[in-house]
Parts: C-alpha cells; sequence; structure tokens
C-alpha cells in the first residue's frame, strides 16, 4: 500500500522551452506487500509532476519580483545617501580651505 504525497509546494518550471506551474510529488510505500498480495504499483521514492492552479506561481513570481525591487530601491537609496555624505564633506572641506585662505590673508595683511 502506497501513496503519492509531498509538500506541493507550486513552482514555475520550464516545459519545452514554456513556462509551467509544477508540483512534484513522491511516492511513499506505507506497507509491503505480503503473503502474495500485489506490490504497489510504483517504487518507494518515485516522483512525477502535476499541474498546479497558476495563481501560486503568479503569487510567488510577483512576490519574487517585489522583493528585487525593493532591493533595488533600497541600493538607490544607500548610493544616493553615499552621495550626499560625499557632498557635505567636500563643501566642508572647501569651506575649511577658504576659512585657511583668509587667514593667510589677514597675516599678511598685518605684515
Amino acid at each position: 500500500e502506497g501513496s503519492w504525497g509531498g509538500d506541493g509546494t507550486c513552482k514555475e518550471k520550464e516545459v519545452g522551452g514554456d513556462k509551467e506551474c509544477k508540483k512534484t510529488l513522491t511516492y511513499e510505500v506505507t506497507t509491503e506487500a505480503a503473503d502474495g498480495g500485489a506490490e504497489c504499483p510504483h517504487k518507494h521514492g518515485d516522483t512525477k509532476e502535476e499541474a498546479c492552479d497558476e495563481d501560486p506561481c503568479k503569487s510567488q513570481l510577483a512576490d519574487e519580483k517585489a522583493d528585487e525591487e525593493q532591493e533595488e530601491v533600497n541600493e538607490a537609496s544607500t548610493e544616493k545617501a553615499e552621495a550626499e555624505a560625499a557632498a557635505a564633506e567636500a563643501a566642508e572641506e572647501e569651506e575649511k580651505k577658504k576659512e585657511e585662505e583668509e587667514k593667510n590673508k589677514e597675516l599678511e595683511e598685518e605684515k
């Protein structure tokens, strides 16, 4: 005796160039044949694929795409923050340079 089982997770797979939503099932023998009984029609551990509803795959792909887009937004935000920090640092350096030049000019005028 046995049955097909598995986690039932649907995944998008490429089949002959097309993408299809499939889940993999595994055959589990629960009771071995005994006393002349018939063998199970499949071996323990055999696998097969079945079609799923399209919605789980579309949802999964949408979630993955949303994650990728959020990662791109985060990277862009980080790059913007780094650029702003670099610009602020450059402005601060420029201000220090101007102050130094003014001090040197005042010292020259005092002489």
